[in-house]
Formats: structure tokens, C-alpha cells, sequence
């Protein structure tokens, strides 16, 4: 869902170049603006003396506002048919509206006494009831303005990368055998079990020769033994 809101244009239009506005919406009293611009300067510590700077840039750009709405801003909304509170029967209906503002996360306009801004998002949202404002709503609210950048792709051709089979984007080679990875896995098991089977006969033709040795040897002792009987007596 996209809530539809008034180009900063019309509104400047019809209120002034320097109309008072959160992306269309126009509050019915203004009680505090506070703009902020900061620069991160990096510091680095060196062997001796202070530290040294070698860059700086500039932080995005956030502004602090304090609105507020009666029931009357239905009568003033409704003339600008875009506005997200045309229809809004309420003060809640209008807290409502601006907190799916936030959620919907869309660069936004405002405007103020100061400057006009663009690109910006609500990072904060609060309101507060008390004694004095329970028939109005008073808005607290953070903007505070985005970097939008554009990314495109770029193809790299096989013959200026690295390792271009690793890398390279598929290719159309002509028709491939399929084999699925049960039957390379049924094939890789019985080879690796025929060659155990394999070695466990070696081992059991080994044992056997070992055996027959064995037994010629006790028979040899034994004619041995017979001969040696025979001289004595």
C-alpha cells in the first residue's frame, strides 16, 4: 500500500516556497524546528603529538519538528485531496496515518521555515498526551535524509578472467549424459567394497600358506626326531 501525498511543488504553491509540511501534510501549528548538519572528522593517533586527521566527509543531514494538529486540520487537509488525513475522522486516525508513514519506509519531502528537504525518512516518531493537549495531537518527530545510488551489472568476458571455468558464466557445450547421484554413489560403494573383498582374500591366502608351512615344518621335526631315535639305540 502506498499512501498518496502532495508534491512539494502544489504546496508550495498554494502555502509559499517555504510552507510548512511533512510530504504534504500540512500541521496546524508549528512549535519547534531544529535542523541539524554534522561532519565526522577521522582522528588517528600517532608515536608522539596529537592525533592527525586525514579525512573528513559529511554526515546525512536530519531535522527535528514539532507539529501539531486540532480537529480543525480536517478542514485544512481535506483541501488537498492527496493528503494522506483526507478522510481521517480523528486525531487518532491522523497518529494512525503517520506511523504507517514511517513503516512504509518511502523518501519523503518536508518543509520548513528554514529549509526544504528531500529524500527523507522518519526516524523517530513520538507523541505525548498530558492535561493541555488531550483534545490535539503533538507530534515529535526525527527526519532524517537518505543516500539513494543507482547499481548496475557489468558482464566480464572469460577471456579477460582469472580462472574462467570457475568463474565464467554458463555456457551452452551440447547434450551431457545424466546420471543420477544414487547410481554414482551405488558405483563408488561397490568398488570401494570390491577391492576390500579383494584384499581380504590376499589376506586369507596368506594365512594359508602360512598354515601348510607350519604343518610341513612340525613333520619335518618329527622325521628328524624318528632318525635321531634310531642312532641312539
Amino acid at each position: 500500500m502506498q499512501l498518496p501525498f502532495i508534491p512539494t511543488n502544489l504546496t508550495n504553491l498554494i502555502f509559499g516556497e517555504n510552507s510548512r509540511h511533512i510530504s504534504g501534510i500540512i500541521p496546524d501549528v508549528v512549535i519547534r524546528e531544529r535542523h541539524e548538519d554534522e561532519m565526522t572528522i577521522t582522528d588517528h593517533p600517532i608515536g608522539r603529538g596529537a592525533p592527525i586527521t586525514d579525512h573528513a566527509f559529511k554526515n546525512p543531514e536530519s531535522v527535528y519538528v514539532e507539529f501539531g494538529w486540532s480537529d480543525s486540520f480536517i478542514a485544512l487537509n481535506s483541501l488537498l485531496g492527496g493528503s494522506i488525513f483526507s478522510g481521517a475522522g480523528n486525531l487518532q486516525d491522523a497518529y494512525d496515518r503517520l506511523l504507517k508513514l514511517q513503516e512504509l519506509a518511502e523518501p519523503l519531502s518536508i518543509g520548513t521555515g528554514k529549509r526544504q528537504y528531500t529524500d527523507m525518512l522518519i526516524k523517530s516518531l513520538s507523541a505525548e498526551t498530558d492535561i493541555d493537549t488531550e483534545n490535539c495531537l503533538i507530534v515529535k518527530a526525527i527526519f532524517r535524509k537518505i543516500n539513494i545510488v543507482e547499481t548496475g551489472e557489468l558482464e566480464l568476458q572469460p577471456e579477460k578472467q582469472k580462472n574462467p571455468a570457475e568463474t565464467s558464466s554458463l555456457l551452452e557445450s551440447g547434450e551431457r549424459a545424466v546420471e543420477s547421484v544414487k547410481e554414482q554413489a551405488t558405483g563408488a560403494l561397490n568398488s570401494v567394497t570390491g577391492g576390500i573383498q579383494d584384499k581380504l582374500s590376499n589376506v586369507g591366502g596368506i594365512l594359508d600358506q602360512g598354515k601348510n608351512l607350519a604343518n610341513s615344518a612340525t613333520n619335518i621335526a618329527g622325521i628328524g626326531k624318528d632318525i635321531i631315535g634310531g642312532v641312539i639305540v
